[in-house]
């Protein structure tokens, strides 16, 4: 499942033109989720609840996905300090 949820994902990503900025960039990857078959959103689901429950076990105040300086991994915050999760 989580191999489906990173195919969706990596799907996705490669539609979303880099000119659209900001809200209107959250905007059209909500349409384009919601286009995802019944499975692949479950699978997405499944995934980012992952990422949340690490979150929590971890005690991380806050979870970065993406962005123009996440170097493709997943940083978590944890006691005030950034660092990424390679494992994931």
């Amino acid at each position: 499942m989580i191999e489906t949820a990173k195919k969706t994902l990596q799907e996705i990503a490669g539609t979303i033109p880099d000119t659209v900025p900001g809200m209107e960039r959250q905007m059209l990857i909500g349409d384009l989720v919601a286009k995802q078959s019944p499975a692949e959103r479950t699978a997405l689901r499944k995934l980012m609840d992952g990422y949340l429950l690490r979150m929590s076990r971890i005690n991380a105040s806050d979870i970065d996905l993406g962005g123009f300086g996440s170097a493709g991994h997943i940083w978590y915050r944890i006691y005030g300090d950034k660092k990424p999760a390679k494992d994931l």
